[in-house]
């Protein structure tokens, strides 16, 4: 449909399970897509995005001011909301695509954390397109976004997790727990460490690890938005620890290195 707007409204009730995919492409002004989840008075936002960064094809063109959002419906109905980027208006078209059924991975959970090997190094690949969220959070890394779930089993040695891997394609955090499901207690987390990987958005994180306890880790977007795969990585670092009670290094080595400070807002 075109027409002149600043902001307009649907509704769709897509099949359960369904990968569902709404776009601007072929507007001609800057567009923001929201979509939502319950009624109008509670309104939950399930996926936003305001450019697409060159993906869509436009006869006006302005490709890049388009936007493009997927979800994996649940069979409930959503609300979208097409409007203007800073009050725009112009002729828009939305366009609505369902797609192959979306699976959720096998590790969605804490409860189904995959096992990484016991012997480090060890990477492994992921992918957190179809994945939950969660309540859990550990030093400000919320788990509010799309995530996946690992378990290691501690060296007695720093440990490090990453996703510094080039075939990682998104901004990425970790958060590394002790305990169990249901009770885990944060031991460290990273959001986009801007030295410790080459490539811009990764994760690093390092933890001072009591030989033979289960640690869990997960693995989601910089944001509640944000997924995609990659590989992410578990190693054995180069230090002794003896950790106390509180979780914390008692007789650690002294390493020397130069240490940058990094902000991320």
């Amino acid at each position: 449909e075109d027409t002149t707007v600043s902001a307009i409204w649907y509704t769709i009730t897509p099949p359960a399970d369904t990968m569902v995919t709404v776009s601007s492409c072929g507007s001609c002004f800057d567009t923001v897509l929201s979509i939502y989840s319950s009624s109008c008075d509670t309104l939950s936002c399930v996926e936003f995005n305001d450019d697409t960064s060159g993906s869509c094809e436009s006869a006006c063109g302005f490709e890049f001011l388009s936007s493009s959002v997927s979800f994996c419906a649940s069979g409930d109905e959503y609300k979208i909301l097409l409007r203007g980027y800073n009050g725009a208006t112009g002729d828009y078209q939305l366009n609505i695509e369902t797609g192959s059924p979306c699976i959720s991975p096998e590790n969605d959970w804490c409860a189904a954390a995959v096992e990484i090997p016991t012997q480090l190094p060890q990477s492994i690949s992921f992918s957190t397109e179809f994945a939950s969220g969660g309540t859990d959070s550990c030093n400000g890394v919320v788990e509010a976004g799309h995530s996946v779930w690992f378990k290691v089993q501690g060296t007695g040695t720093t440990m490090i997790a990453h996703t510094c891997d080039p075939a990682t394609t998104y901004g990425t955090a970790i958060a590394v727990f002790s305990g169990a499901c249901g009770t885990l207690q944060c031991v460290a987390s990273n959001r986009v460490n801007q030295f410790s990987c080459a490539q811009f958005g990764l994760s690093h994180v390092e933890w001072c690890s009591t030989s033979g306890e289960e640690y869990f880790v997960y693995v989601s977007g910089v944001d509640e938005f944000s997924t995609g795969s990659g590989i992410i990585s578990f190693e054995e670092g180069p230090v002794d620890c003896e950790v106390g009670a509180e979780g914390v290094c008692t007789k650690p080595h002294v390493i020397e290195f130069v240490l940058d400070f990094y902000q991320y807002a």
